[in-house]
């Protein structure tokens, strides 16, 4: 009788730890199932994603659109966005086939250390425009140039008419900022194409080259410029610094 009732009380035991395992079983996998994020296929954010996707951007390269347009259809600006990329992509390539042609055409003669030194630093200055817009900072591009320098600039607007404008030291900054202020818009060099640079005793340096210059509202490319640049400077400090800068630019709606 007695080991007859220590075996119900075994039993009336092992069912309740049974029913308290199974209980938290239970709750365990309702919390996992709340904590994971319920994805709606037919919500924009979806769809903007989706989009996205096949664009082949990721979440860093539009983050910001979302940002700035919570409520709006982005897939136009996402789109913009994904042929900018894909210019500048294209800018990069461009520049390194233009410099293999340029050997290819003179086998015998490589690039000197200095050639190479000076070739950096225009295309570092070049890219220094980029995001002048979102650095706001003069000094990224004054960087590149002499305590003393002089700018000209001999723009032929869309309507050919042309302006000239010259700068020096002392105003050239306060032009970089005009250019900082337009929020939505940033210039961009690229489809550099060097015609010539020549050294003298390793000091000073003159160098002409022709690109073009894209200037973008958000991503949307709003004109091109054609423009053939000449520089000149010396070798200060181990850094290449301009001394004078000339452009002229012809414009050219998109």
């Amino acid at each position: 009788m007695i080991i007859h009732n220590m075996k119900r009380v075994f039993l009336v035991v092992l069912a309740f730890v049974f029913v308290s395992l199974f209980s938290c079983t239970q709750e365990k996998t309702q919390t996992t199932q709340s904590k994971e994020p319920i994805v709606n296929n037919d919500s924009s954010e979806y769809q903007l994603m989706k989009f996205a996707d096949s664009l082949e951007l990721t979440k860093s390269e539009y983050q910001d659109l979302l940002e700035e347009n919570t409520n709006k259809d982005i897939r136009l600006d996402m789109l913009y966005r994904k042929l900018h990329i894909l210019q500048a992509e294209n800018d990069s390539l461009s520049s390194l086939l233009n410099s293999l042609k340029k050997q290819n055409e003179t086998p015998k003669k490589s690039f000197t250390d200095s050639e190479m030194g000076i070739r950096g630093m225009v295309h570092d200055m070049n890219a220094s425009w980029r995001t002048i817009t979102k650095t706001k900072r003069p000094k990224n591009i004054l960087k590149y140039f002499m305590p003393k320098f002089i700018v000209q600039r001999i723009a032929i607007e869309t309507d050919d008419e042309a302006t000239v404008a010259i700068y020096t030291n002392e105003d050239f900054a306060k032009y970089i900022r005009e250019v900082a202020r337009a929020k939505e818009f940033s210039l961009e060099y690229g489809d550099i194409e060097f015609y010539d640079i020549e050294i003298k005793n390793d000091i000073y340096f003159k160098v002409a080259y022709k690109c073009e210059l894209r200037v973008y509202k958000k991503d949307k490319l709003e004109r091109k410029n054609s423009m053939l640049i000449t520089i000149a400077g010396r070798h200060i400090d181990d850094q290449w610094k301009i001394a004078s800068y000339s452009e002229v630019s012809f414009k050219y709606d998109e």
